[in-house]
């Protein structure tokens, strides 16, 4: 595998934009659910998938900060 470089403001907005997308899943998903059961389990795992991202992208955000502020003190 080769090592990819990006912009780490790059990311922090995709972990923003990830959370907006979480919200706005939650807020449709309660007026499917209430109409249609099918569509509305079918939303919910739309929204488990992207939280488990949302969720990834934010512990590899917190690892980096932490291991940025670990070298800088040395």
């Amino acid at each position: 595998m080769s090592n990819v470089t990006f912009d780490w403001l790059e990311f922090d907005s995709l972990v923003i934009e990830m959370n907006n997308l979480q919200e706005l899943i939650s807020i449709v998903n309660l007026y499917i659910a209430e109409e249609h059961e099918t569509c509305g389990k079918a939303v919910s795992a739309i929204q488990d998938l992207t939280n488990r991202i949302y969720l990834d992208l934010l512990s590899k955000q917190k690892q980096t900060t932490k291991t940025y502020k670990t070298k800088g003190d040395k």
